[in-house]
């Protein structure tokens, strides 16, 4: 057996960064990983249902170089909603 390798991630960490979106309104965000960390994953959530099919994410990915999480959320109704993106970001070693 060889020597071990790499500890591979470190320093996890979970962050959100939310936003009121009013009606008819199509808004995008960040939430960006602490310096030196990259996004593991990330999405969009929200504290009560969305309207339906009156409301999109049409963005939730990696941001940049993977050093955070951009949404984008479409409210195609008249009220106006709170969302929030998250996203989970470590100490990656190569």
């Amino acid at each position: 057996m060889g020597p071990p390798g790499p500890s591979g991630i470190s320093g996890w960490e979970y962050l959100t960064e939310g936003r009121t979106i009013g009606g008819n309104l199509v808004v995008t965000w960040h939430v960006n990983c602490s310096s030196g960390k990259r996004a593991l994953g990330g999405g969009i959530s929200n504290d009560s249902q969305l309207g339906g099919d009156d409301t999109r994410v049409r963005q939730s990915a990696p941001d940049g170089q993977a050093t955070g999480w951009a949404v984008t959320l479409a409210n195609y109704t008249g009220n106006q909603y709170t969302a929030y993106a998250w996203v989970i970001c470590a100490k990656v070693s190569s």
